[in-house]
């Protein structure tokens, strides 16, 4: 978001060769699954699975935790 805010602020880091490097890792990476699924669909099907499963559930509990700690829209105490 500071990018599109305030293009001209100096930043104090830059990505040598940018774009380069992370065009590079998306390609190995795409290579990488597309070798797993091939050799063996299974695997990484059920690897994806489980991922999507405990993303949902770490989503959740943050959701929870979040909900009972912010005050709601009127600026009364939350519900329990």
């Amino acid at each position: 978001m500071i990018r599109l805010r305030e293009p001209a602020l100096e930043r104090p880091y830059r990505m040598p060769l940018f774009p380069a490097p992370a065009l590079f890792s998306l390609f190995v990476n795409a290579a990488l699954l597309t070798a797993f699924v091939y050799e063996e669909p299974l695997v990484p099907a059920w690897a994806f699975a489980l991922l999507g499963a405990l993303t949902l559930l770490a989503s959740w509990a943050a959701y929870r935790a979040g909900r009972n700690r912010a005050p709601n829209v009127h600026g009364s105490a939350p519900e329990a």
